[in-house]
């Protein structure tokens, strides 16, 4: 991670309570704070035009906004989460919060995919519901609007609280369907399905281990 991240990275973790952003002459001296803190380590400096950059990109990143959007309910729902939101270990949900962290995203949006995603599981159905049933639904947003980022989220939280088989389509394009393949296994696995390597998530902890049955060059076929 280049210097410039490093810090950024920091400044947004300390700014994650706030929904909006301070003065500027705060942020100047947090992130200066924060520059002279990572100076102590070897091979780490900065400059007046690395602050500056830093702090408009702080700027930047709050100004990103992800709303909660708007749920059609259906007619037999039944609230499930609430109840059992105290004894899920939310495992892959707490390293794919860091890695959004590592990625630059600003806290507020992380908040915001927190609540729309537990707005969501909570209108599918418990896992450890008691004989059979189906649920149906499907989520629709604009381009470059975090869909992506969306349904990672609610296929680690589906992880942590018991679905224990997760399918994706994604698309007819083999072009797509890589670049998905790539971000579940940087976001969600924690393993390149390629190189058989640790990536993204990994640095967080691999106690868990999801299998992945397809890979960046390989979908299902027919036998």
């Amino acid at each position: 991670m280049k210097n410039q991240e490093k810090l950024l990275f920091q400044v947004l973790d300390a700014l994650e309570n706030m929904e909006e952003t301070p003065e500027h002459e705060k942020l100047l001296e947090l992130t200066k704070a924060y520059a002279m803190a990572l100076s102590l380590t070897p091979g780490i400096s900065f400059n007046e035009k690395d602050i500056d950059e830093v702090v408009r990109k702080a700027k930047t990143k709050f100004d990103i906004r992800m709303g909660l959007g708007t749920i059609f309910k259906a007619v037999d729902y039944e609230p499930w989460l609430t109840k059992r939101q105290g004894s899920i270990e939310w495992f892959f949900w707490q390293r794919y919060k860091k890695q959004l962290g590592k990625k630059g995203f600003p806290p507020h949006v992380t908040r915001s995919l927190d609540k729309v995603t537990d707005k969501i599981l909570d209108h599918l159905e418990d896992p450890e519901k008691d004989g059979e049933w189906a649920r149906k639904g499907m989520v629709v947003g604009h381009v470059q609007s975090g869909k992506t980022a969306n349904y990672i989220g609610l296929i680690s939280k589906a992880a942590d609280s018991g679905y224990m088989v997760i399918i994706v389509l994604a698309g007819l394009l083999n072009s797509l369907r890589n670049q998905t393949q790539s971000r579940i296994d940087s976001d969600f696995t924690g393993k390149c399905t390629r190189s058989k390597k640790p990536i993204g998530v990994a640095r967080f902890g691999m106690d868990r281990k999801p299998i992945s049955f397809t890979t960046t060059e390989k979908d299902f076929h027919r036998g």
